[in-house]
């Protein structure tokens, strides 16, 4: 800086946001300004520069590669030099691009310096404990912060962690009492996290005799949107979200304060707030300078607590991580720059619950193994040492380049093995005979299922078909054995009137003449049951009955029916296991009919009759059965 001041060159430091830009003031750099202000200002000529001017990029690792562009396009333009500052390490930039890594590609390692080592931690055990947290060690370096007492699971839940770290807070104030340059920072990983924390804190300070009594309680917001009550009192100390500019109360107006600028509370009434800046400085600003043009909220956040993101860049004599919420949003970038801030000691406070929750729900359906001490530390470690860093388009180009050269080695591999295999006689690839055989094997998979099925669907048709069929004659005995019964009953009635007529009419003829005749013995009556009993005997043969011929043509004709589709369904079959031996390459199989007759011949009385073993033996279509298999049937 001295350096450039002596050669005459104007000086302009910016970085991603006024939070961080404000601390180059300290380094000499007069002015400073936040990236985006800068780019529009360049533009639009409100802000000169040439060859003259040095513009130093603070915090580098958060810039995005288009906002890089337009800056280097300026560079082209004007002339400018730029010197760039960063570690890509640390939080990474909301928007896309690593610039960092497009530099040392664009300009080559040796291009961009590096300096290994920190200065910011005085002692060298804390020098290593963070640079092991840059590397990605985060399981070694919480090892040793536990071995120095700077590291604790706080057992509980959110609250517990919350009240642990403003109770951790008051004590290192109290213990630094007499040093007039102790300075202590805490950092949350959301800005949910940091209003918890800060209340908590708010009610420490106000013990403390720091903060007066509540005055005012507004509807605030923050710049993601939250809303949420704020309770303002004097001694409190608020984040700025807007570059803001105040009335001073010595004279004048001008700005007190950027994005991400903390100020302290002075006086709260109903036409607005007293503020006092770093430098002791008191200006009035009026809540409508502070309201959201969208929803009307004032637009204040608590500020003795701030994410991570924002405490980039910031440095104190302690620094208190809280992670309340557990470490599963905190990712290895931000663990590293918030274990990073102090000069003399940095303390990690975590949430015991969170952390056994996490593991609990990373463990498999089951597991019911407990959850300890070492389990909590692992789980910690592990989200701390992730460090997901953006990818860019090259990356993608890198990528899609190893993937071909890859693919052309494997072919190239594969080429050799194939006229290896022609030179000695054999197939150049094996590829086609084994999808060939794969086809076949599922087409024979598919095929002997359906045919299962089908046997199985004709095996149940031929069961209920032979159960209506056995039902059906049996029906048809008993009717016809009662209508034979009915016959001869009413023949031999019939016969007896008959009998009776006559003997009626031999009788009245007998008296009518009174011929004179030898008396004849009484006539006896006729069995007319007897007697086509008799008649029925006669040859052996029995009477021929209509009734019984209809119904024995009925039951002959059912049968034939059952083994026309017997026939059809055996036939089927055939064809189906024809197929199948031969796209399987299989000898043909024996006929149906020699098959069949070895499955009669092994089958034991015993054993129970399967599907496929129960289906009779047809002689021809008309519906003649075997023997063995009509008593299946039967």
């Amino acid at each position: 800086m001295d350096a450039w001041q002596r050669q005459g060159d104007h000086v302009i430091g910016v970085a991603i946001a006024w939070r961080q830009a404000e601390p180059l003031k300290e380094a000499g750099i007069g002015s400073v300004a936040a990236l985006t202000g800068f780019l529009h200002g360049v533009a639009a000529g409100r802000i000169s520069v040439g060859p003259r001017t040095v513009v130093v990029v603070d915090e580098l690792g958060q810039v995005g590669a288009r906002q890089m562009l337009d800056l280097l396009r300026l560079r082209q333009q004007h002339g400018f030099r730029i010197v760039a500052v960063g570690d890509d390490k640390q939080c990474q930039g909301i928007e896309a691009g690593p610039v960092v890594n497009l530099m040392r590609r664009a300009l080559g390692p040796e291009a961009v310096p590096e300096i290994l080592t920190t200065r910011r931690q005085r002692t060298e055990r804390e020098r290593e404990i963070a640079g092991l947290f840059r590397d990605g060690k985060a399981a070694e370096a919480l090892a040793m912060k536990r071995s120095d007492g700077t590291a604790e699971a706080v057992p509980g839940g959110y609250n517990d962690a919350v009240r642990r770290v403003a109770e951790l807070w008051r004590q290192r104030r109290e213990a630094n009492a007499g040093d007039a340059g102790f300075s202590i920072s805490v950092t949350a990983p959301t800005n949910a996290d940091a209003r918890a924390v800060a209340l908590a804190l708010r009610e420490e300070r106000r013990a403390m005799g720091e903060v007066g009594a509540d005055v005012l309680s507004v509807r605030a917001t923050d710049q993601a949107g939250a809303a949420y009550n704020l309770t303002l009192a004097p001694g409190d100390r608020v984040r700025l979200f807007d570059r803001l500019n105040a009335r001073f109360l010595d004279g004048g107006r001008g700005n007190i304060g950027n994005n991400g600028s903390v100020l302290e509370v002075r006086a709260v009434n109903a036409e607005g707030i007293v503020l006092r800046t770093a430098a002791g400085r008191d200006g009035a600003v009026s809540w409508e300078s502070l309201a959201d043009k969208k929803n009307g909220r004032t637009r204040l956040a608590p500020g003795d607590v701030l994410t991570i993101d924002a405490a980039q860049g910031i440095t104190s004599s302690e620094h208190i991580n809280a992670m309340p919420a557990g470490s599963t949003g905190v990712q290895g970038f931000k663990g590293y720059t918030a274990e990073s801030r102090h000069r003399d000691s940095a303390w990690l406070i975590t949430s015991d619950g969170a952390e056994r929750r996490e593991v609990m729900v990373r463990r498999a359906l089951g597991d019911s193994r407990p959850v300890g001490a070492a389990d909590v530390w692992e789980n910690v470690a592990r989200n701390l040492a992730r460090q997901p860093a953006k990818a860019s388009a090259l990356d993608f180009m890198d990528r899609a380049r190893n993937v071909g050269r890859t693919a052309a080695h494997a072919m190239q591999v594969g080429f050799r093995q194939a006229e290896a295999r022609e030179a000695a006689g054999e197939p150049r690839a094996t590829l086609g005979a084994q999808l060939h055989e794969r086809r076949a094997g599922r087409a024979v998979g598919q095929a002997v299922d359906r045919l299962r099925q089908a046997l199985d669907a004709r095996w149940q048709a031929v069961r209920a078909l032979a159960d209506r069929l056995r039902q059906a004659g049996r029906t048809a005995l008993q009717d016809g054995g009662r209508d034979e019964r009915r016959s001869a009953e009413g023949e031999a009635k019939a016969v007896r009137d008959r009998a009776r007529d006559n003997q009626a009419r031999s009788t009245t003829a007998a008296e009518r003449h009174r011929a004179p005749r030898p008396k004849a013995d009484p006539a006896r009556p006729v069995d007319a049951a007897a007697y086509w009993r008799r008649m029925a005997a006669k040859d052996g043969a029995p009477r021929p009955n209509v009734r019984r011929a209809v119904q024995q043509r009925r039951e002959e004709g059912a049968v034939a029916v059952v083994a026309d589709r017997l026939a059809l369904a055996l036939d089927e079959r055939g064809a189906v296991l024809a197929g199948i031996e031969r796209s399987s390459g299989q000898r043909p199989a024996q006929p149906d009919q020699q098959r069949r007759q070895g499955n009669e011949e092994a089958r034991t009385p015993e054993s129970p009759a399967m599907p496929s073993q129960a289906i009779p033996t047809l002689a021809t279509r008309s519906g003649t059965f075997g023997t063995s298999d009509s008593a299946a049937l039967h």
